[in-house]
């Protein structure tokens, strides 16, 4: 069963070699492993563009209903869309709707090649009784679609606090196929936000993709680790459809800012790995009382050594000295005694003396009655 396993993985590594080489997609864009708050730059914080060829795309990206943006009518006003486009696009029937916290809902919108990256701009405007901060702006009303020095780069004169009523730039992560993207079917590259839960394994079940295209798409290294807050490109041939029947990650908290690291590692790998950690710290547990009670014992057979010969004496002198029952009449205990004398008393009634062996005994007076 293993051998089979581990020859499975090894074909989809060879085909993800051969698919890396000599398909012209090519590792169009990088992840970026980093949590939305983080302002440090790194490849993939925004997606790369060359002007001079990337023209304007229509794509879409995934925005999950949260306690904030409860409606499809509540997406449409932050993104500024008509609340129908959304509804057809999203199989939904009511803009008014109360949607299922963490729901992803689908929304369109125009990628452009500005500059060095693409993006899609809104605009924003702060309302009253709301953050005013860019970095929750950036993380919790917009989910990490963009990362707050991006806000920062957009919005230049307002800095990192803002004043209610402000109105911002909005510079949200997209990307468009390029030429040999296209050649090869690929026809949107959607913008989809992580939260804790998210493994590429269910993403590709979601969109009905291969692992292999959304390894290439942004990069990834074969079974790669992705992390909460952060965002993925998915390489779609057709129109995005999501698959609802697939297990649904966590809902976002209010704050949207999940920290725990999403691991690769299947549940069965966890698992053996739990059950071998176990298997061996029995066992050297078990080894650690074996050697403690050889110590033990060892300590033991010892002191009983370094006792035997006093033990061994006292039994031969026992055995030189044993007494068989004698008769002695009252003149031998006299002389024994010197006469029941003061000196040789040692008790109310006891004293000591010598026999006809020179041996020193004990004579106890008893009163008969």
């Amino acid at each position: 069963m293993y051998r089979i396993w581990f020859a499975a993985e090894a074909m989809v590594f060879i085909w993800f070699l051969i698919f890396l080489f000599f398909n012209p997609i090519n590792a169009q864009q990088y992840y970026d492993p980093s949590d939305c708050l983080e302002n440090t730059s790194y490849p993939g914080s925004r997606y790369t563009c060359n002007h001079s060829y990337q023209h304007p795309c229509q794509t879409f990206l995934v925005y999950r209903a949260s306690h904030y943006f409860k409606t499809i009518s509540d997406v449409s006003q932050l993104f500024q869309l008509d609340p129908a486009e959304l509804l057809h696009l999203n199989n939904l029937k009511s803009q008014l709707k109360v949607l299922e916290p963490g729901r992803e809902v689908l929304v369109p919108i125009k990628c452009s090649c500005l500059g060095q990256f693409f993006q899609a701009t809104f605009n924003y405007t702060v309302p009253e009784n709301s953050t005013i901060d860019l970095s929750d702006i950036a993380c919790r009303i917009f989910e990490g679609l963009a990362k707050p020095g991006t806000f920062v780069e957009e919005n230049t004169s307002e800095g990192n606090n803002v004043e209610v009523g402000t109105k911002l730039h909005v510079p949200l992560k997209c990307a468009c196929p390029d030429n040999f993207s296209n050649s090869s079917g690929v026809k949107y590259l959607v913008t989809y936000p992580l939260v804790e839960g998210d493994a590429p394994s269910m993403l590709s079940e979601n969109f009905s993709i291969s692992p292999v295209d959304l390894w290439v798409a942004n990069n990834f290294q074969p079974w790669p680790t992705i992390y909460p807050n952060t965002t993925v490109l998915i390489p779609l041939k057709r129109d995005p459809v999501i698959n609802f029947s697939i297990p649904r990650s966590p809902p976002p908290s209010p704050g949207f800012l999940p920290t725990i690291l999403v691991q690769k590692t299947s549940n069965t790998k966890l698992r053996n790995l739990y059950i071998a950690g176990s298997v061996v710290g029995f066992i050297l547990l078990l080894a650690a009382l074996v050697v403690c009670g050889l110590h033990v014992k060892a300590l033991t057979n010892l002191r009983l050594r370094s006792y035997c010969p006093s033990i061994l004496e006292a039994l031969h002198f026992h055995a030189q000295h044993q007494y068989s029952l004698r008769n002695y009449s009252i003149e031998d205990l006299k002389r024994a005694t010197d006469d029941f004398s003061e000196e040789r008393k040692i008790g109310d009634q006891a004293y000591k003396g010598l026999n006809m062996d020179n041996a020193e005994m004990m004579i106890k007076l008893m009163r008969f009655e």
